[in-house]
């Protein structure tokens, strides 16, 4: 296990006094924030591969699914920053 940094340490002194709730870290850095980003980019990168004009039901189709893929991105997250929070909560 590698030491934590100043800046996690912080991070997780805050958690432990007030945890964000599963859903609501999944629904902001999961689906709204890994979603949409990587949505766009993707329909962006692949509109101008193919040289075709912006269509948008294709940009919120493509951005919609990413949304969704992001609720999974999001549970692995968060179940990340719960592990990492019981190694290090000793160190806080």
């Amino acid at each position: 296990m590698r030491a934590p940094t100043d800046r996690e340490k912080e991070s997780f002194r805050k958690w432990r006094d007030n945890p964000t709730p599963m859903w609501k870290f999944i629904l902001i850095y999961g689906s709204l924030m890994w979603g949409t980003i990587a949505g766009s980019i993707a329909y962006f990168i692949t509109m101008s591969m193919n040289g075709a004009a912006f269509d948008l039901a294709q940009y919120i189709t493509r951005v919609v699914v990413f949304m969704v893929a992001g609720l999974l991105f999001g549970y692995f997250m968060y179940r990340g920053k719960v592990k990492r929070f019981e190694q290090i909560k000793d160190q806080l």
